[in-house]
């Protein structure tokens, strides 16, 4: 894996160059955006364990992004898988499983949790801002799932993103 502020690093010397090598680094600059904006996926299996905790101890899905970086998800492809197992997991009230970023970025719903079938649902986003050099994790809005023996099986698509 390449470092993190590689990019950034490479930027800076692109902009040091001198007006009369501007087609060059036009070209380069090109290209280190182009590499920078490249889509990532990770698929990570949540078992009874960490879904019988997952308010009170969110499920971590990426580290912190790094100082002045911030995670962009594809929210049309990723999705949570739910193997159902033998026992539906009991809900209260009304929640949803959230991935977040800092504060919620995006909602899946919960019902697959109480379904006593293999389910497939997206997350859709919430509308709340990407975070600065913050973690993303996998959590509920209420309380813990309770009881279950099912599997969830999250698939990200995530980009890092430098700002500025």
């Amino acid at each position: 894996m390449l470092p993190k502020n590689l990019f950034g690093e490479i930027k800076k010397m692109i902009f040091q160059y001198t007006s009369s090598t501007r087609q060059i680094v036009t070209g380069l600059q090109a290209d280190v955006l182009a590499l920078e904006s490249e889509w990532s996926e990770i698929e990570l299996t949540l078992v009874e364990n960490n879904i019988d905790n997952l308010f009170s101890t969110p499920f971590e899905l990426l580290p912190k992004a790094g100082a002045g970086n911030y995670y962009v998800v594809d929210f049309n492809k990723s999705v949570i898988e739910y193997n159902a197992g033998a026992i539906a997991y009991t809900l209260g009230g009304i929640q949803f499983i959230q991935l977040k970023q800092g504060s919620a970025i995006g909602n899946a719903l919960p019902a697959i949790l109480a379904a006593g079938t293999d389910e497939v649902v997206g997350f859709y986003p919430t509308g709340t801002s990407f975070k600065l050099d913050e973690k993303l994790t996998l959590s509920t809005t209420i309380e813990n799932p309770k009881d279950g023996d099912g599997t969830l099986k999250v698939k990200l698509y995530y980009k890092i993103v430098t700002f500025g």
